[in-house]
């Protein structure tokens, strides 16, 4: 072998040249991620039915959701598991399948469902695959702003900037309680109007929307026309009125008192013992995640030098930082090895030449 690659210096250099090229091209392009890219025939599918408790989950929500499942084509079995307002089920096709086509199958029998499960309930379907966790994670704290303020920051102001990202799947927030409005109805109130609760629940819902009314044009240009009547605050909502039994109209103010509030706490964040509001970002299934996360850093150090005073961004979970060392364990290896490699052949063969060609 060693004198046919002497007869043949100049094959063995263009090959040799033709594989270095097509290496440093793999390595340069090929995504890098902690896991590699594949997928199971399961589907992981989460319901949230507000704050329903476990049994009535069960019978109105797992129930329906879980026969319905078992009729779609080559399912295996199906695993489900009600909690308090939620309930998640994990559905088991048949092996040779694509897992592309079974999210299908399981988002149509969703679909056929919704009409028989509570009206707020929400549920959604996702692949599951080894990279589901976050590639990335920031805890946003406050010395100044209440939870529900940085929460309502992060959501309006921080994550449309992130929208575009290459490679980002979705971002998820954690933490921090939702504003709401408290309505407290006065039973006397209500009696004297002929109302109820329900009554004045539809009023407020039929009273929060926003339509589009017609299109004006004139001058060549088409302006729309849009009813906004979203509720902003206490005294929108005290002004809305109600039908009543007279075949009059009340207002939400006269039949009891609105304050504001928050949502009841489902989950809470910690970060360095403070409350803290998380930002989790995913990357795509075959994105370059080295490489999102790194576009990631750098637009958060941007947004970071522009928030409020007394706002603070950190960076506690760095997936890239695992992949990283990793490289850079492997090179290590490799450019060790290859030292070694070529010593052993000078100090064993003693030709130069031999040498240079193994190098």
């Amino acid at each position: 072998m060693i004198s046919a690659g002497l007869r043949h210096q100049k094959t063995v250099a263009f090959l040799v040249a033709v594989l270095t090229i097509l290496g440093v091209w793999s390595y340069t392009t090929t995504p890098a991620s902690i896991f590699p890219d594949m997928s199971f025939a399961r589907i992981d599918v989460v319901a949230d039915a507000g704050n329903l408790p476990p049994d009535q989950v069960r019978i109105a929500v797992a129930v329906p959701l879980q026969r319905a499942f078992l009729g779609l084509p080559s399912v295996t079995h199906v695993v489900s598991t009600s909690s308090q307002g939620s309930a998640e089920f994990i559905v088991s096709f048949d092996p040779k399948t694509d897992v592309r086509f079974d999210l299908q199958y399981v988002n149509q029998a969703i679909s056929q469902t919704q009409s028989v499960l509570p009206p707020d309930a929400s549920v959604q379907a996702v692949i599951i695959n080894p990279n589901s966790e976050p590639v990335v994670s920031y805890a946003l704290q406050s010395t100044t702003l209440s939870q529900t303020v940085l929460r309502e920051l992060a959501e309006q102001s921080l994550v449309p900037q992130f929208y575009g990202v290459p490679g980002l799947a979705r971002m998820l927030l954690v933490g921090g309680p939702q504003r709401e409005y408290h309505l407290t109805l006065d039973p006397a109130a209500l009696s004297t109007h002929g109302l109820s609760a329900s009554d004045v629940a539809k009023a407020i819902a039929d009273t929060n929307m926003v339509s589009a009314l017609g299109i004006q044009q004139q001058f060549y240009q088409r302006n729309v026309i849009v009813l906004d009547a979203n509720v902003r605050s206490i005294s929108a909502i005290a002004h809305i009125m109600v039908p009543d039994a007279n075949r009059g109209a009340v207002q939400v103010g006269d039949l009891g008192s609105v304050t504001l509030g928050v949502a009841p706490l489902t989950t809470q964040v910690s970060y360095n013992a403070q409350h803290a509001v998380v930002m989790n970002f995913f990357a795509l299934p075959g994105a370059d995640a080295v490489k999102m996360g790194a576009a990631v850093d750098a637009k958060m150090n941007a947004i970071a030098a522009a928030l409020p005073a007394g706002v603070s961004v950190n960076r506690y979970w760095d997936q890239t930082d695992l992949v990283v060392s990793s490289q850079k364990s492997l090179r290590d290896a490799i450019m060790i090895g290859a030292i070694l490699a070529v010593l052993v052949i000078l100090v064993f063969l003693r030709n130069l030449r031999i040498t240079l060609v193994t190098a």
